[in-house]
């Protein structure tokens, strides 16, 4: 094999191995945090609240204030979920 095929080879191998370390140390992480943090914001806003809640029609207070309810949706939709987000990007 010639130097240009060795060249090629070395750096398909460098580009392989900085994406997989972005992978493994920078967005791997990042999406599990941002995932506990999302799952923790959804938590505190889904308990309902004590105090000035009106209750429905039913006499009991509602579940999620119907304020929250698009910022619930917009979290959930941002959320990641699949174990192989951000290999490459997003």
């Amino acid at each position: 094999m010639s130097n240009f095929g060795w060249g090629l080879v070395l750096l398909g191998a460098y580009v392989l191995l900085v994406i997989l370390a972005r992978w493994i140390y920078i967005a791997r992480p990042n999406v599990v945090w941002t995932s506990a943090q999302a799952g923790a914001m959804t938590k505190r806003l889904s308990v309902p609240r004590r105090g000035k809640c009106d209750p429905g029609s039913d006499g009991e207070a509602p579940v999620t204030q119907p304020v929250l309810l698009p910022l619930l949706e917009e979290i959930k939709e941002h959320n990641p979920t699949s174990e192989r987000s951000g290999v490459i990007s997003r």
